[in-house]
This record gives C-alpha cells, structure tokens and sequence, in this order.
C-alpha cells in the first residue's frame, strides 16, 4: 500500500574517481607521479620531481557523481599557493583546466568531470637545482544544485 509520507532517501557521493597521467603531455620523469586522495574525496595529492627547467606533467583527473544529487563545481583551491588556475611557487607552476567555477556540473547517478592539472619547471628562474621535487594539492570543491 502506498503512503505519501513515504521517505525518499537522497545521498551526496561525489569523489574523484581517477587520476591519470597524460603521457602525450609529459616530459618529466613519472616515477613518483602516483596521486594520493584525501579522505573527503575531492582533494588529491601529486609528489613532482623534474630534472631539467621546461619538464612537466599533466594529470587528468576524473570526478564522479555516484550521488542522487546534482552538484556544480564552485571553486578549486591549489597548494602551496591557492588563488586562481596559474600558480607558481618555487619555480613551480601549475594550470588547471578542463573545469569552469560556478558552471562546471557534475549530474547525478554518475556524471563525470574531467579536470586536467599541468605542473611544470618554469623555465625562467633565477635558481637552477640539480632537481626540483614539490607536492602540488588539488582540492576540488563542489557543491548541492538542482
């Protein structure tokens, strides 16, 4: 018999589901390219190492809503430094793309979003180690929409 109180169970289950590196866009050294993601699902971690100035590695990151919510990308957050899609910091930059705050959406029952995160040895410094190692942190914040 049905019963229009009946609850409807909604969940919220977007994580990343995937971090890959794009060998047609890489030239750095991949041993240590293996990301780490965080508890929370939506941050994840790369240890670089780079050789030479002008290396670099790109990832594509794929998000998955597996949630019965839709979501939309409100902003993304970069560390060491974490204001907009081209950083650098010690010689490294990075570049996010793929993704656009505040319009990006993530569709419930397994939407996906690509995100592609390029990090580089800027080839314009002023130092120039023998190698240069840094552990770049994504965090991918979305958020509940119709």
């Amino acid at each position: 018999k049905w019963c229009p109180f009946q609850p409807v169970y909604r969940f919220w289950n977007v994580k990343i589901t995937k971090a890959e590196i794009v060998s047609a866009s890489t030239t750095a050294p991949t041993t240590s390219a293996t990301p780490s993601v965080g508890s929370g699902g939506t941050t994840a971690s790369f240890k670089v190492n780079f050789t030479q100035p002008g290396q670099k590695i790109t990832y594509k990151i794929t998000v998955t809503n597996s949630g019965s919510l839709n979501a939309i990308l409100r902003s993304w957050t970069l560390s060491p430094q974490n204001s907009g899609s081209t950083q650098v910091t010690d010689g490294i930059y990075y570049n996010v793309t793929g993704v656009t705050p505040n319009k990006t959406r993530c569709n419930s029952g397994g939407g996906t979003n690509e995100v592609l995160l390029e990090i580089g040895w800027k080839q314009t410094g002023t130092e120039m180690p023998a190698q240069l190692s840094k552990e770049i942190t994504i965090t991918l914040n979305y958020e509940q929409v119709a």
